[in-house]
């Protein structure tokens, strides 16, 4: 007798960290912000788990010599498993509209700004697979290991309190020498801010997820942010998974974020299918 029955899993870090620093999934985000910044993040999922993932992100970005161009660097380390992606990415940003004010601020800074961008880089596969012991099966005598190059591009989109970006982070899918498929990742992603007060804001984003054979995925996402130094906010993931975000100035410099993940109607007690994000970001204030 034989039973067959189809496997869906995930390729791309399903990360909350766009709703910090979108940079992270759209190049044409590069130099949005007047100053340099820097944005680090981290990912554990399944606590209690042996495998489970892991996910670092590193990302840099700001303008050049050229309040219109802008530069990044992005990188990221997954793992899960005995299998590890990792990726470095550099970005070319141009704002084609650009009506910045030469102003600090920290979340809720929202000029007219139309930006394209472009995304470069290599990603390397690796499957530790002569680890996990297992003898008489010639697919695992070897360990896999190689790379490819990628491009992506973005566009990104602002006025007033609300913004719109689409973006495809990794434009090739295959890799025909080692028989690697990737499926395609398109993002759409929105957000508009409603002042409720002299000192306090709402921020409502969303994030649609196209992928290729998988079922079309939505993020939606509900802030309040008091004196532009602290937000709280709670996120549904179409996925039925529940987020609770909190978010820090801790000094002019230096913002901090939390994502507390969990699905709904877990009944498992034995394993934790929860995830913690932690991100941190630092903004090069300009001297006057």
């Amino acid at each position: 007798m034989l039973i067959c029955s189809a496997t869906i899993a995930q390729q791309f870090p399903a990360s909350y960290t766009y709703i910090f620093d979108p940079f992270s999934i759209n190049p044409a985000y590069a130099g949005y912000n007047i100053e340099p910044e820097i944005t680090v993040a981290n990912k554990s999922s399944f606590q209690g788990v042996e495998g489970a993932p892991r996910t670092t992100f590193f990302s840099a970005h700001g303008q050049v010599y050229d309040p219109k161009v802008s530069v990044g660097v992005n990188f990221i380390a997954d793992k899960i498993g005995v299998t590890s992606t990792t990726g470095i990415y550099g970005s070319y940003a141009y704002k084609v509209i650009s009506r910045n004010r030469n102003v600090y601020t920290s979340w809720g800074f929202h000029p007219h700004v139309l930006s394209l961008g472009l995304r470069a880089g290599v990603t390397h596969y690796k499957e530790d697979l002569t680890s996990l012991g297992v003898n008489g099966d010639q697919n695992f005598e070897r360990n896999v290991s190689f790379a490819f190059p990628n491009v992506g591009f973005g566009i990104y989109y602002s006025r007033n309190r609300y913004y719109i970006a689409l973006s495809v982070p990794e434009l090739i899918t295959t890799s025909e020498a080692r028989n690697y498929s990737l499926g395609r990742h398109v993002f759409l992603n929105t957000s508009y801010q409603v002042l409720t007060g002299i000192s306090s804001k709402l921020n409502f984003n969303s994030l649609v997820k196209y992928v290729d054979g998988a079922p079309l995925q939505l993020d939606v996402n509900t802030q309040i942010e008091f004196k532009d130094k602290m937000l709280f906010g709670v996120g549904y993931r179409s996925v039925a998974r529940m987020n609770f975000i909190l978010g820090l100035l801790l000094v002019k410099e230096v913002k901090m974020g939390y994502v507390y993940d969990l699905p709904l109607g877990n009944n498992t007690r034995e394993i934790s299918f929860n995830s913690h994000e932690f991100m941190i970001n630092y903004r090069f204030s300009k001297k006057h």
